[in-house]
C-alpha cells in the first residue's frame, strides 16, 4: 500500500482504497465506505473523506495501492511527488 495523505505518525483514521472483484473499494477505518468502478473515483471519495476530518479531530491516513489498473492514472499519488 502506498501513504497518499498522512499527517500523524499514529493516524486515528485510517481511509483504504483496494481492488476488489474487479470493483476499487473504499473503506473507513476497514468498515465499507463506498465502491467505485475507477480507481480515480475511489482515491478521489477517499481523500474528500480524509480531507474532511482534517479539521480539528481525528488525524485521516488515506492509502491505495500502487499497482496500475482500470482508471489508474499515470500521475504520481498525492504526496509522492
Amino acid at each position: 500500500m502506498t501513504a497518499l495523505v498522512e499527517w500523524r505518525d499514529d493516524p486515528s483514521v485510517v481511509f483504504s482504497v483496494r481492488m476488489r472483484s474487479g470493483v476499487w473499494e473504499v473503506t473507513r477505518d476497514q468498515a465499507f465506505y463506498g465502491d467505485y468502478v475507477r480507481r480515480r473515483d475511489a482515491v478521489t471519495a477517499a481523500q474528500t473523506g480524509a480531507f474532511a476530518l482534517q479539521a480539528p479531530g481525528p488525524s485521516p491516513y488515506l492509502e491505495a495501492p500502487a499497482v496500475a489498473g482500470p482508471g489508474a492514472s499515470s500521475r504520481p499519488p498525492l504526496g509522492t511527488g
